[in-house]
């Protein structure tokens, strides 16, 4: 994966620069500095990245960070400006703007709340927190829907009105632990996919391959939502039920109380209060979070497709300039690698799918 590294030239002496950023010392306690796509340093320039002489008064370089062959380089002139003759203190922020937030936020969102996002964070806090939130989607899942859902169906087998409305809701909840041991079983190979579809997005990139993502990105942003959606719905559907109005087909057999959410058999009894209550908590929740695992694992295998069609297409569009290109033979290799790549990286997703 390639890192982000920000190299920042800080100069506290008048520097004659047309090109350089004005800031006021002595009026600006906070400066925020953020840097975008227009500030990436090309590999080929990467020599002349430092100066060889300065102007008087320059102090030296800050560098933040080490130096990483296929690292990203950020680089913007400053110039800091105190015209009083005290000594001035100041904040100095730096962020970077790119559009991999946009891109896969929503999508890591919804799994990171489950425990699902394949990769693992650097931070053990809350590598532990996933794992927990893992554990408790399983459970959850298992012993709160499924099981009770299917002796449900089995004390029920040969209605056929009741069979329907349990299958309406086992059949999904099945697919749903199918889904999240799949994930979990191909978390490394997802994790080194996520890796590709990060460095694709912050290596340097001309105008229009950068559009070419965006629009990807934003059709799987699209269905991102329209997921989010239809779990919010389902989410306020459950405050009618609570009051008795539900769209189930309830029988005395399956719900001798007010009904559940869905059609489920437990130990307790579940008609007398408080054990409905929180069996109908309990059961939203489970509910919540089966709905965001069953529409959230779907929406990142859309966003995986979909960004590997756009490289596909930023790949065509480089074919398709390459004779205007005056470095012929660099940039043909560039676009085998990239092809090759591609290939493995579809090749890799097949055999571990």
């Amino acid at each position: 994966m390639s890192r982000l590294i920000v190299v920042a030239l800080a100069v506290l002496a008048f520097l004659q620069a047309s090109t350089s950023t004005s800031v006021d010392l002595s009026k600006t306690k906070n400066v925020l500095i953020e840097l975008a796509d227009e500030d990436i340093v090309p590999k080929t320039a990467l020599k002349s990245l430092v100066p060889e002489t300065y102007v008087a008064g320059f102090i030296g370089n800050l560098e933040i960070g080490r130096r990483y062959p296929d690292e990203t380089i950020f680089r913007r002139v400053i110039e800091f400006n105190n015209p009083t003759t005290t000594v001035q203190s100041n904040t100095l922020t730096l962020t970077v703007t790119n559009d991999i937030e946009w891109a896969i936020g929503l999508n890591r969102c919804m799994l990171k709340i489950v425990g699902l996002w394949p990769q693992n964070s650097k931070d053990t806090r809350e590598a532990l927190l996933s794992k927990l939130r893992l554990l408790f989607n399983v459970i959850t899942l298992i012993f709160v829907l499924t099981i009770p859902a299917l002796v449900s169906l089995i004390r029920v087998w040969g209605d056929m009105m009741l069979m329907i409305d349990n299958l309406q809701y086992t059949l999904p909840l099945l697919i749903t632990v199918l889904k999240i041991s799949i994930m979990w079983c191909k978390k490394k190979a997802l994790s080194s996919l996520i890796d590709m579809i990060m460095s694709d997005w912050i290596r340097v990139k001309v105008k229009e391959e950068r559009r070419i993502m965006l629009r990807r990105a934003e059709n799987t942003r699209v269905l991102a939502l329209c997921g989010g959606i239809m779990i919010l719905f389902a989410v306020l559907i459950t405050i009618p039920t609570f009051f008795g109005l539900t769209v189930r087909h309830v029988t005395n057999f399956t719900d001798p109380g007010r009904p559940l959410l869905i059609q489920a058999y437990y130990l307790h009894d579940v008609s007398k209060s408080p054990q409905f209550e929180l069996t109908f908590l309990i059961q939203a929740i489970a509910l919540t979070l089966s709905g965001l695992s069953y529409t959230g694992i779907d929406n990142f295998l859309g966003l995986l497709i979909l960004h590997i069609c756009g490289q596909m297409e930023n790949l065509h569009l480089r074919l398709l300039n390459l004779g205007n290109n005056s470095e012929f033979t660099t940039t043909l290799k560039f676009n085998v690698k990239d092809h090759i790549r591609l290939i493995r990286c579809l090749q890799y997703s097949y055999i571990n799918s």
